[in-house]
């Protein structure tokens, strides 16, 4: 690797370079080499290696620290400020529809990362789940991060 960003990075292999954006993954052909089968079969060969490349990003780590009395969760591209309070919550047969609520809220969980549309699936249903009267109370961090505090925890 020869430099990395948020957004991506870059290496150099065989000479030439690339550029890997976050969640990207890139096959990269390798030069020809010639290989000889371990039984010693059909004799030797040449084969075209590829060298696979996934660049994940930044990764974090959310998990609900233990003996505290909230939670920390990624912000989902979400300014809490701008949020309409209360929050209409949408449900299907008498339960939560995390997928209504993400389109309600204009949150695109196809854009982000696998771990972070299973966050999503845990911070909708820990906040607004239709059988818990507990009310919810966000703090949003600076660094975009939303804090759920609950009594219930």
């Amino acid at each position: 690797m020869t430099r990395r960003t948020e957004t991506a990075i870059a290496l150099t292999v065989a000479g030439s370079e690339y550029t890997i954006a976050t969640g990207e993954r890139r096959r990269i052909r390798l030069s020809e080499q010639r290989v000889e089968p371990a039984e010693h079969e059909g004799g030797p060969t040449t084969v075209t290696p590829e060298l696979v490349v996934r660049y994940p990003g930044r990764r974090e780590l959310h998990h609900p620290a233990m003996d505290t009395d909230y939670r920390l969760f990624p912000s989902f591209g979400l300014d809490l400020d701008t949020l309409p309070n209360p929050i209409s919550v949408p449900t299907e047969a008498g339960e939560l529809d995390d997928g209504a609520l993400a389109d309600e809220l204009g949150v695109h969980r196809s854009d982000r990362p696998y771990p972070e549309r299973v966050l999503w699936q845990a911070f909708a249903y820990t906040t607004f789940d239709p059988r818990d009267d507990t009310p919810p109370e966000l703090t949003q961090l600076e660094t975009g991060h939303i804090v759920l505090r609950k009594e219930s925890f």
